[in-house]
């Protein structure tokens, strides 16, 4: 125990109470589990029951209903016949019957024993049924109640044991039912009594250890703690040589002995950390206790010797503020110097600018007007594109009026010959001769248009080829130029390129003059400020002098301070 620290047994105890809630915890959620899980296995047989009451009356009112055939001399009514179909026979066969046969054996013979005598019920009313189906309209009254009679005996000799034997199954099935819901019952008042049980040990367990953890731990506390305190006092009122004795005391609580002046002892838990602490602070004090006393004296003498030197120092320092005022003086020539320099040389660069901002412009003019070279030469392609189509398109035009010429002389021909077999057929003929000649005449001026666009389109072509021809002409001169144009914009942007690296040139110049009047009036400010930085270092020099004097003043009202500290001294000689 005394080996682990404050945090450790805080945790230690922390960790321990925890583990016994946990364990509580996982007791109780597993008692928890098996509740529910009985909780509902006992609901599922509530539900059971109920259903095997329902079945059961439902049933009866099957009976009841099948038992109005004989009542009222029906020949059938409207039941369920089909066992596996009704709401029983669903049961039995479906996901419920089924889910109770694999949790009880007993429930499952139950069912299995219900199958025979609910499909015997079914059955005997298919049976009655049947027997009643052969009452028929021409059949006599004294037939029919014969007939009756013999389905009444099936109800009475097939149906109503079935029935009377389903309910008892049924009955079973649902005691059985409750039974179970009894047993689980026990058992779930158990596992909630073992809950609570198990609750209240382990509460109680768990405050019994935490006390107990507790006081232990606040016992070894409360003792180490106390003689640290007294060791503190000690250190305190300045008799650090009693509280080294006592620090000797302290050691023996971490197991061993400790000789005055050893390494400290360390250890992990805070206890010890804190007597190391303390022992280590005693032995740094009483050290620096002993340091200061002997620094006392060094510090008296290097104060005299202090007070001599600053003396020398403000006669040196009064001769370089004088110095420093005739340099300040030269340095303020030499500036204003540099700065007419800079004036001059802002007017040259000007003027330099000026000169490449004009040549930009015409290197600029002389894109631009490359550029509209370039799209016209590539205009007067387009347009000797577009005359060659045309005159290819004038040479189809030629075939068509050829191929036209030559349809006219045909039309012109069998208008011809329509007109003479006019002529041969007399009277009758007589209207066909006038359109045979009406069509030769439009077949004349057809051939007269076409003549007339065939020399149109010959002087077409002529002018097509005349234009094709100028135009190629006068796209070759576009490149000749456009050629001329991109050689001369190419000489243009090497001037350029040279008047740009002389500017680049010409601004590092300026820029080094600026720099240099601007080092100028750096030096002039430096000097000034040398000068000011004489006469307040001679101001300095007095008042390190008055500090000197204060120095020793204080030297002695420490050495009076000091003299309170016990350090065992006296006791040692």
């Amino acid at each position: 125990m005394r080996k682990l620290g404050i945090s450790g047994k805080l945790y230690g105890n922390a960790l321990l109470v925890l583990v016994m809630i946990l364990s509580m915890g996982a007791i109780i959620f597993k008692n928890l589990l098996n509740i529910e899980k009985a909780a509902k296995e006992m609901t599922e047989r509530d539900k059971y029951a109920s259903i095997c009451l329902e079945r059961e009356i439902d049933h009866l009112k099957w009976e009841a209903r099948l038992e109005t055939v004989f009542l009222e001399k029906k020949l059938h009514v409207d039941i369920q016949t089909d066992h596996k179909l009704c709401e029983l026979g669903k049961f039995i066969y479906g996901k419920d019957g089924q889910l109770i046969s694999s949790r009880d054996k007993i429930a499952a013979n139950i069912i299995t024993s219900m199958e025979e005598p609910h499909k015997n019920l079914h059955d005997s009313a298919i049976s009655i049924f049947n027997v009643l189906a052969k009452i028929e309209k021409d059949t006599t009254e004294k037939e029919a109640d014969l007939i009756r009679n013999e389905a009444y005996i099936i109800f009475k000799g097939n149906t109503s044991p079935a029935l009377t034997q389903l309910q008892s199954k049924l009955h079973a099935l649902g005691e059985n039912m409750k039974t179970k819901n009894a047993e689980a019952r026990k058992k779930l008042f158990e596992a909630v009594r073992i809950s609570i049980a198990s609750l209240v040990i382990i509460t109680l367990a768990a405050i019994v250890v935490s006390l107990i953890l507790n006081v232990l731990t606040a016992k070894s506390i409360i003792s180490p703690i106390s003689q640290i305190s007294k060791t503190a006092q000690l250190i305190a009122s300045g008799n650090i040589y009693s509280a080294k004795l006592a620090i000797e005391k302290l050691a023996s609580y971490l197991g061993r002995k400790r000789k005055p002046g050893s390494a400290a002892i360390h250890q992990s838990d805070e206890i010890s950390i804190l007597i190391t602490s303390i022992t280590s602070m005693t032995e740094n004090l009483n050290s620096l206790v002993s340091q200061v006393q002997k620094s006392i004296i060094q510090t008296a003498t290097s104060a005299l010797q202090i007070a001599s030197s600053s003396k020398e120092q403000e006669v040196t320092v009064t001769e370089v503020s004088v110095s420093t005022s005739e340099i300040a003086t030269s340095s303020e020539e030499i500036a204003a110097t540099s700065r007419q320099i800079v004036i001059s040389m802002n007017g040259v660069a000007a003027s330099f600018n000026h000169t490449a901002e004009f040549a930009s412009r015409g290197n600029s003019n002389l894109n631009e007007m490359h550029l509209a070279m370039k799209q016209l030469a590539a205009a007067t392609e387009s347009i000797y594109s577009k005359l060659s189509t045309i005159n290819e398109r004038g040479k189809l035009i030629s075939d068509v009026v050829v191929t036209m010429t030559k349809i006219t002389d045909q039309t012109n021909l069998l208008s011809l010959n329509a007109a003479i077999e006019a002529e041969k057929a007399g009277e009758y003929g007589k209207g066909f001769s006038v359109v045979a000649k009406e069509i030769r005449r439009l077949a004349d001026q057809t051939a007269i248009a076409t003549l007339d666009i065939a020399k149109i389109v010959k002087d077409m072509q002529s002018a097509v080829s005349s234009g094709v021809m100028e135009m190629d002409k006068f796209s070759e001169d576009v490149r000749k130029h456009v050629s001329g144009t991109s050689s001369t914009i190419s000489h243009i942007e090497a001037i350029m390129k040279e008047i740009q690296s002389i500017h680049s040139i010409f601004n590092n110049v300026v820029e080094e003059s600026k720099q240099q009047a601007e080092g100028a009036k750096q030096i002039t400010e430096a000097i000034v400020q040398l000068s000011d930085a004489a006469r307040q270092a001679a101001e300095s020099l007095r008042e390190f002098n008055e500090a000197t004097r204060q120095l020793n003043n204080t030297t002695q009202t420490l050495r009076k301070e000091i003299s309170i500290f016990n350090i065992g001294t006296e006791q040692d000689s």
